[in-house]
């Protein structure tokens, strides 16, 4: 059975289209980051379940949106696997793992439906898949996007324009003083998002801003991909990880969904080269030796089954352990006992979850 990998610009519907009308049955949506499993859950009521390595809800027999490395290479029960942004396969650290699912749900006869904005999927990719691709027609009248300046862009948001600002690096409080004054807005209407962002604030800030109590949304690139922000506007302050496809990801955040804009504006120093990838993703193994526990010891935890992004290197802020609820919750089987800043670190982690589930509708 060939797979089929929709393509077609931002905005035009692709993940809708997935959803309501090709899949056959019930499905499982993979999607690279927990933010635009969040932005999905709340989007499709027909979602029951969800996996994001920090909130679990359903069972594995509904429809459910995964983070990729919550579904792993395993067998889905439903009939039809959806890939979203599925050109994370060109990705060095993920795609090897996300081309193993895609592979084994395949060889089980389930149908395989990738979705991509960026098409870079490359030519050896496209024959070991035996990819046949369909180009998807905006379902609505396109909106116009157009280029300006920053200054002119400035001056748009001071007069209400809905806006995301990607900067070049991790923001904090300090910048969003910085782009308030810069746009002369209440620094109250400004939301700020990163990898070092909470969970909870960051779905919070989604919301807030979907819901037009927030009129500007200062982030890294962890809002780059899919996400569903209703903005008119998008400023890209490049930083060293912005390539073809990551700056066509953060300009196609502009005015989804529609809203009634015929317009959309977004300000850029430059367009980087869209180059398309060649080869198969090589799988990098990525599993730690030693954990040291904040009292010194260490602990030989290389056939525990973690990668090194869940194993914690110091509790030092909430970014050092934000993965690694698996893993202290693995550690406390093992030890018997957490000490002090583990326990706190997995007290907060549990607390998140807490939180999340009350801004998600039930169902």
């Amino acid at each position: 059975m060939a797979i089929r990998l929709y393509t077609g610009p931002t905005g035009c519907g692709k993940t809708f289209f997935a959803i309501r009308t090709v899949g056959k049955g019930r499905f499982v949506i993979l999607v690279p980051c927990r933010q635009l499993a969040y932005g999905i859950y709340l989007e499709y009521p027909e979602i029951t379940g969800l996996d994001t390595g920090e909130v679990h809800l359903g069972n594995m027999f509904g429809n459910r949106v995964c983070v990729y490395e919550n579904l792993g290479a395993q067998v889905i029960p439903q009939a039809t696997l959806i890939v979203d942004e599925a050109h994370y396969l060109n990705d060095p650290e993920r795609g090897a793992a996300l081309l193993e699912t895609i592979l084994v749900n395949a060889k089980a006869g389930k149908e395989i439906i990738l979705l991509t904005a960026t098409d870079t999927i490359s030519d050896e990719l496209r024959t070991l898949l035996d990819i046949e691709e369909v180009a998807l027609e905006p379902f609505q009248p396109e909106v116009e996007k157009i280029q300006i300046d920053q200054q002119e862009f400035a001056r748009r948001v001071h007069a209400g324009m809905y806006s995301l600002v990607f900067t070049k690096h991790a923001p904090d409080e300090r910048d969003r003083q910085y782009y308030a004054q810069r746009f002369r807005i209440d620094p109250e209407l400004v939301g700020v998002v990163s990898a070092n962002t909470p969970s909870y604030e960051r779905l919070r800030t989604q919301i807030d801003f979907t819901e037009r109590r927030l009129q500007v949304v200062v982030a890294s690139n962890v809002l780059a991909q899919g996400l569903n922000f209703p903005a008119q506007g998008v400023l890209v302050e490049y930083n060293e990880y912005d390539d073809w496809e990551v700056v066509t990801q953060k300009i196609g955040r502009i005015v989804r969904p529609l809203e009634g804009y015929t317009q959309g504006f977004f300000a850029l120093l430059w367009m980087p080269e869209k180059k398309m990838r060649k080869g198969l993703p090589v799988r990098i193994e990525r599993s730690p030796q030693w954990y040291y526990r904040p009292s010194g010891r260490r602990i030989f935890v290389w056939d525990w089954g973690f990668q090194e992004h869940q194993v914690p290197t110091s509790f030092d802020q909430y970014t050092d352990y934000k993965y690694s609820r698996a893993f202290l919750e693995e550690l406390f089987l093992r030890a018997n006992v957490l000490e002090a800043e583990e326990a706190a670190a997995l007290a907060f982690l549990e607390e998140q979850e807490r939180l999340i589930r009350t801004l998600l509708p039930k169902r």
